[in-house]
């Protein structure tokens, strides 16, 4: 286990000791989990935007004319259906078929890829290219030192990146070169939070810069004209804000409830706590998560649950 005194940190870590963060130690780094409060974060993501260091996560250059099979040997999906600029969600696995890691592929060009590894699996993963690469014409090179990646997150995110930065974004699952801070850096619009947004990865040593320069953009109490744009007030905003907060808590029961009975327990929790609370109506059936494994009992039970505390769901 990494200790204290040699866990790494990433370009932006002053910055986050300055803001207040409480940081923990995460896979060898020292990584920030929150500033104001995990709710208040949540909200602001779903609602505006939010802004996440990320920069602990790995990169792993592939080029050559052997790069297309060599990548199909290594991962489940078909590497060959990216198109230039494009991405891809994807498992490593080893000669017994078991997950080393889930990657991320971007294709930079013909024979040109990066693909993004999970921080604490890096070291593993590029072992791992390594020996593999050997049967193949092709050039590894480990590329974590040369980016720093920022993901902005949000409904607003986009915007917020694009006006600050003077840059076109690419859409949903492709990647741009571009220029930041004078830099050559990727853009890519791959999203983890279920919120629209993109990741930046950018030379390290101005990450601390633009991500000053993001977040002072960004800022929903400064801004005035992000205020003008949506105009809302102060009350307003905060209603806005306790009903996406009573919607995230359904969303969260159905999602992550591993088991079905825990579920049940969790819904009856919340109907003690929000029975009068607003009603929710949300896009999908939260219930249909759970597939074919949910018995019909246990699903009368919990829709007459979710009834109870006003939780519906459009057909």
């Amino acid at each position: 286990m990494t200790s204290a005194l040699t866990a790494r940190r990433t370009p932006l870590y002053d910055l986050h000791v300055e803001a207040g963060a409480k940081v923990i130690p995460f896979s060898g780094w020292e990584m920030p989990v929150s500033y104001d409060g995990i709710k208040d974060e949540h909200i602001a993501v779903r609602t505006h935007a939010g802004i996440f260091d990320v920069s602990h996560m790995g990169e792993i250059e592939v080029e050559g004319p052997g790069a297309v099979a060599f990548l199909q040997r290594l991962v489940t999906n078909d590497i060959a259906k990216i198109a230039i600029g494009g991405s891809q969600y994807s498992c490593m696995l080893n000669e017994a078929g078991g997950v080393i890691d889930d990657l991320f592929v971007y294709r930079l060009g013909h024979d040109r890829f990066l693909v993004v590894t999970n921080a604490g699996n890096h070291e593993t993963d590029l072992a791992h290219f390594g020996a593999v690469s050997r049967d193949f014409e092709v050039i590894v090179r480990d590329a974590a030192s040369n980016y720093a990646m920022l993901a902005v997150q949000g409904p607003n995110a986009r915007s917020i990146v694009s006006s600050t930065l003077h840059i076109d974004l690419p859409n949903r699952m492709h990647v741009a070169h571009h220029k930041i801070g004078r830099r050559a850096a990727l853009v890519c619009g791959t999203g983890y939070t279920g919120e629209d947004g993109v990741e930046l990865l950018i030379d390290p040593e101005i990450a601390p810069a633009i991500w000053a320069e993001l977040v002072d953009a960004g800022d929903w109490l400064k801004n005035r004209k992000l205020r003008k744009d949506y105009d809302l007030d102060h009350h307003a905003r905060a209603q806005v804000a306790s009903d996406q907060s009573k919607q995230a808590s359904v969303v969260n029961l159905a999602a992550y409830a591993a088991h079905q009975y825990v579920m049940l327990n969790a819904v009856e929790e919340f109907r003690e706590v929000h029975i009068n609370a607003i009603s929710v109506t949300l896009p999908y059936d939260p219930l249909h998560l759970f597939g074919s494994s949910m018995g019909g009992s246990f699903r009368a039970k919990a829709e007459t649950r979710f009834r109870e505390c006003r939780i519906e769901y459009r057909h």
